[in-house]
């Protein structure tokens, strides 16, 4: 999500700032930067971009637990509201599928077991 003017601003400061507005958290837009369903449709438009990709029918993608987010929201039907109830562990894995009719089922989500601490 593009914060504008505010990137680099601290969570702290950025909520400040949306509460001092007459907009709720998911409905501000910071100045030059994108709310939530700018940044929802640019990511859904990325899922759809992904079905003119030539060749294999698996795509990996590295990304934030915002878009991680975004993606599940959307997968589900959920409001954008709901966005924040999707937690995902860094380095964790969510797997989506979309499938002939275009509804996306949650295969994995937020899937950390891969990861093996010590011996």
């Amino acid at each position: 999500r593009s914060f504008g003017r505010c990137h680099g601003w601290s969570y702290g400061e950025y909520v400040r700032l949306v509460e001092n507005s007459e907009h709720q958290l998911h409905t501000f837009r910071p100045p030059n930067g994108e709310d939530y369903i700018m940044f929802h449709q640019r990511v859904t438009a990325f899922l759809d971009d992904t079905e003119t990709i030539p060749g294999d029918e698996s795509l990996l993608i590295f990304t934030h637990g915002g878009v991680v987010g975004h993606l599940l929201t959307h997968a589900q039907q959920r409001p954008l509201t709901d966005v924040g109830q999707f937690h995902t562990d860094n380095a964790s894995i969510t797997e989506l599928l979309i499938t002939d009719d275009g509804s996306i089922d949650v295969a994995r989500m937020n899937d950390t077991s891969y990861l093996v601490s010590g011996p």
